[in-house]
């Protein structure tokens, strides 16, 4: 089928010179199955594997014939070392001219026959730039000085290379852009000729590759579309979503409102600039974070119910969005189902961004209260710096925490043992966010009708996730480095 003939001298498969088929073999690599266990090094060992197959023969006039051979060994990807079968010579052969005993006699027909062609294209293709190539400069038009003008505004689109301007290399891109402008004139003039010129029969023995053809030009300059019933699009989409109606975002608009106004809520007070004692302290941001957890809880729950309620309070009984539904079963196969996920995930989605960022101004609160560098020279020599980790200029700040040093059981110890400044803050941090684990769901609240079992709560970051132990982390670090010094002076 592939018409290959190796007895024929004059055919292509048997040309000696120019380029070899081997070079555009598509499968050089589903060989490494066919030849499994011979060698690749091209040196035949003693009891190496030998694969019995035909080869092609030639004879002094360059005639081929199939005989017998066994394949010793690979000669890179294109070559087999054969072994003749009548006198025992050994011989390179192409592996395009050997055929395995267990190979498929016509994949490998058409595998020769695929290199022939591509090896056939590949030479016509260099023929005609071959011909391109030689052709003279001489008579094509020159490029005019608009054109350089044009050339140069749209190639110089950087500072680096506007700087090439004035310089020699810019010289050599304009002679390599005159040599490629007079080369596509000249491949023009060629590919007329090649279609229609007195002289285009010389090119015949060439085998030049046929010039592409021109599609023609359609009676109008449009396209049929399909036929789009938009009408049942919309039946269609107004199935699955419950954003249609003028209520439902009126409620969506109203939900994420609601929730604009408390994600900037604080769970700690930051902006403490005088010193106090632990316990005030601590009773300060303890006051804060259940503040702020009770917000959320009460305020925000019940701001977000009443602004559900009142959008959808006119959507009739048979609407899917009629929130004085009292069928489980309907509920759940309704919009206003989907609709009430949508709310808590945007609910999940504020309170996690609330405590991303009151969490971590507590964390840079704690930070810079502790930015002090302080070394202890003696119990009246004691060197203090504070230098602000945002800010340099700041250069002073009032500490945090406030103690004593005095006598207590015949020994000097501060008022506030020392643990406890380590501690306390990290305490802190632990039960504020302890506190926004329980904000509950809204669906019970606004389904007053439909009994939905156990009130469910919004899920919240957790004290095992990478942010908060991150967090976590650096408080006890920078608490640490502060409360050394204060266990150096006391010793």
């Amino acid at each position: 089928t592939e018409d290959v003939d190796f007895s024929d001298p004059r055919h292509l498969v048997n040309r000696q010179r120019g380029l070899s088929i081997s070079y555009f073999d598509p499968a050089p690599q589903g060989d490494h199955a066919l030849l499994k266990g011979i060698p690749k090094s091209g040196k035949v060992s003693e009891g190496s594997k030998q694969l019995p197959a035909v080869a092609v023969w030639y004879d002094g006039d360059g005639r081929g014939s199939w005989k017998p051979c066994v394949v010793l060994a690979r000669r890179g990807t294109a070559k087999l070392l054969v072994e003749w079968a009548d006198d025992r010579s050994r011989q390179e052969s192409l592996r395009l001219h050997c055929l395995l005993e267990h190979e498929d006699i016509r994949a490998f027909c058409r595998r020769v026959g695929v290199c022939l062609r591509a090896r056939t294209k590949a030479e016509s293709y260099l023929r005609y730039n071959l011909f391109i190539d030689n052709m003279p400069f001489s008579g094509n038009p020159v490029i005019t000085d608009r054109q350089v003008v044009r050339i140069h505004s749209s190639a110089m689109n950087t500072e680096r290379l506007q700087k090439l301007k004035s310089s020699a290399s810019m010289e050599s891109l304009m002679s390599e852009v005159t040599t490629e402008y007079n080369r596509t004139i000249n491949k023009m003039v060629l590919d007329a000729m090649l279609v229609d010129h007195a002289h285009k029969d010389g090119f015949r023995d060439l085998d030049l590759p046929k010039p592409p053809r021109k599609a023609a030009a359609p009676f109008l300059g449009t396209i049929t579309m399909p036929v789009y019933d938009y009408r049942e699009s919309v039946a269609a989409f107004r199935q699955v979503t419950f954003i249609d109606q003028r209520e439902v975002i009126a409620a969506l608009e109203s939900v994420r409102a609601e929730c604009g106004k408390v994600v900037g809520l604080p769970m700690f007070q930051n902006d403490l600039i005088k010193a106090m004692e632990v316990s005030e302290f601590s009773r300060i941001q303890n006051e804060q974070s259940k503040t702020t957890s009770q917000a959320l809880k009460r305020v925000w729950s019940d701001k977000l119910r009443n602004g559900i309620t009142d959008s959808l309070a006119d959507i009739p009984e048979s609407g899917d969005m009629y929130i004085g539904i009292n069928d489980r079963q309907r509920f759940e196969a309704s919009k206003l189902q989907r609709f009430l996920v949508t709310v808590n995930l945007v609910m999940e989605d504020t309170l996690r961004v609330l405590t991303e960022n009151a969490f971590q101004k507590y964390v840079d609160f704690i930070h810079i209260a502790t930015a002090y560098d302080v070394e202890v020279r003696g119990t009246k020599n004691v060197s203090i710096t504070y230098t602000h980790p945002f800010n340099p200029e700041i250069t002073e700040r009032a500490p945090l925490f406030t103690l004593e040093l005095g006598p207590v059981d015949g020994a000097f110890e501060y008022s506030t043992p020392v643990d406890k400044f380590e501690a306390e803050p990290v305490v802190l941090f632990d039960a504020a966010l302890n506190m926004l684990h329980d904000v509950p769901q809204i669906a019970s609240q606004v389904l007053r009708r439909l009994f939905l079992g156990k009130q469910k709560y919004m899920k919240s970051v957790t004290e095992d996730s990478a942010m908060i132990v991150a967090m976590r982390a650096s408080i006890e670090e920078d608490l640490q480095k502060a409360c050394l010094p204060l266990r150096e002076y006391i010793r």
